[in-house]
């Protein structure tokens, strides 16, 4: 019994490709700079700290850790859910299907409305 396969697009070409070495060199640099940033500030604040504990630190670095992975996927799922509304019901043509949803709702978060329009949670003056 034979299989078949599709034949590959474009798409799928670029898709099954890693990421460039550029751009891993980049965010190897910006989240080494980040994680080197949070290690001399906490080396220059705790000292100063006169309390005996640094449990409260901890717990406050796993609670933002724990908020940030939550938004993290978060992220993944509204960015899923704008992006397959447009072309679902075919409104647009599927080559601008794709930047739309994406400028859209960079405008809405730069206005200061989330999607629903209900709050300003999302102001960046």
């Amino acid at each position: 019994m034979t299989t078949a396969t599709a034949p590959a697009t474009a798409l799928d070409a670029k898709l099954s490709k890693g990421p460039g070495r550029l751009g891993t060199l980049i965010f190897v640099a910006a989240l080494l700079v980040g994680v080197l940033y949070v290690g001399v500030s906490l080396t220059a604040e705790l000292p100063t700290i006169h309390g005996r504990s640094v449990l409260p630190f901890v717990l406050l670095g796993v609670a933002l850790l724990v908020a940030l992975g939550f938004e993290f996927v978060n992220g993944f799922h509204d960015t899923a859910n704008a992006v397959a509304t447009v072309p679902t019901p075919s409104t647009l043509r599927s080559r601008s299907s794709g930047p739309a949803p994406g400028i859209f709702s960079a405008y809405s978060a730069r206005a200061g409305r989330s999607r629903s329009g209900s709050s300003r949670s999302c102001r960046w003056s």
